[in-house]
């Protein structure tokens, strides 16, 4: 009655097997490490005349890496497909915030339009109010004359000439 001994790749053997198999896992991890030459493992292997058992060891070994390397393939992607959703995110946000940028931009602009037509019309306002100006304090300075003017025509209307004479006669020139 044999028993079995379990070996480091997860597989079973024999008893009278466990130091094969110790041997060959061994070979296989030299292997793996590239620090043997692989024709010193295999002559090793074929010296033992056991390829089946080396044979079947190293699909083990093959199907556990791929094991390994699916996994780190789904843990990756998974990253990957978090990181592109992330970007995704990102640019949609971006393209809000343009958007917006744009359309502040845009009112900005129509205020800046309006506040460009108000101050010119501030302008021309300042301008006709300065021109009121003069011509009120020109108005000023003309006034006595003007009514002075009033009077005599007044007064030649009514044919009285006499003071209108004295009244220029006494009158600054």
């Amino acid at each position: 009655m044999a028993t079995t001994v379990p070996t480091s790749s997860g597989g079973a053997t024999d008893e009278k097997d466990a130091p094969v198999s110790s041997y060959f896992d061994a070979l296989v991890t030299e292997l793996e490490s590239s620090e043997g030459q692989l024709g010193a493992t295999l002559r090793a292997v074929y010296d033992e005349s056991k390829q089946n058992q080396f044979l079947q060891l190293l699909e083990t070994r093959i199907r556990q890496h791929d094991k390994d390397i699916e996994r780190m393939c789904n843990h990756h992607y998974q990253g990957f497909i978090e990181s592109v959703n992330e970007l995704l995110k990102v640019g949609a946000d971006a393209r809000r915030l343009k958007m917006k940028l744009q359309s502040a931009n845009g009112e900005f602009q129509d205020a800046g339009s309006k506040l460009v037509k108000n101050g010119d019309e501030l302008i021309s306002l300042r301008t006709i109010q300065r021109n009121i100006a003069a011509a009120m304090e020109s108005l000023t300075f003309c006034r006595p004359v003007l009514e002075l003017y009033a009077k005599l025509k007044e007064q030649m209307k009514e044919r009285r000439y006499y003071p209108n004479y004295e009244r220029i006669s006494k009158e600054p020139p």
